[in-house]
């Protein structure tokens, strides 16, 4: 089967379903750490936004070197506010991508990606982050399989195929086991650069220990 690009509507609805579930989670959760995590329901939220603020800043710059990112001024957002403003993230972040010129790329800690590897990588970060998010409460959060699928092809191409998409997703960024498969662990990774500059090995990194 040919692979379907990741787009700018996956990223806008994955952000519609991180609001919808994020605006459930009670107030004085959001205080809380969910379990095994280090950060607190809203420092995750916060997390969500900066980075897309951040790709968004990256990409429309277009640039090789770092662009410093102006942060969002944070005083006074209430935690209940915060669904909202992951999702205007994600929004921010697909129209710089549709803006951005064809061959556009652009600097990340992890390598050049383009609008595409720009849009799988602010996906991942609204859907796992949602899912982190609603551990330890009453809550469930799952993924669409197709953006899941879309996603894992495009910046995880050495995961399985024929496995649950989103339950997939999940253990390549060492959330969850995956039968038959060794786990990455805190030292997944992800390839953002393009996909035939991918060199067939499975990346480890430190870049996402003790997130």
């Amino acid at each position: 089967m040919s692979r379907q690009p990741v787009t700018t509507d996956d990223l806008v609805a994955a952000g519609a379903a991180a609001y919808e579930t994020l605006s459930q989670i009670a107030e004085p959760q959001w205080q809380e750490k969910p379990p095994r995590m280090d950060w607190t329901r809203h420092v995750i939220a916060s997390h969500i936004c900066g980075a897309l603020q951040f790709y968004a800043t990256q990409l429309a710059v277009g640039s090789d070197r770092y662009t410093p990112t102006i942060r969002l001024d944070e005083a006074g957002i209430k935690s209940y506010e915060r669904p909202g403003l992951v999702k205007s993230q994600t929004t921010l972040l697909a129209a710089v991508a549709r803006g951005a010129a064809p061959g556009t790329r652009a600097w990340h800690p992890s390598g050049l990606p383009d609008s595409e590897g720009f849009l799988a990588i602010g996906c991942t970060e609204v859907l796992l982050h949602c899912w982190d998010a609603v551990q330890g409460t009453d809550l469930e959060f799952e993924g669409d399989s197709e953006i899941s699928d879309r996603i894992l092809r495009r910046i995880f191409p050495w995961a399985p195929t024929e496995t649950p998409r989103w339950q997939t997703l999940l253990f390549v960024t060492g959330r969850a086991d995956l039968e038959g498969h060794e786990s990455p662990g805190e030292q997944w990774m992800w390839h953002s650069n393009l996909l035939d500059e991918w060199d067939g090995a499975e990346p480890r990194s430190d870049m996402w220990v003790k997130r």
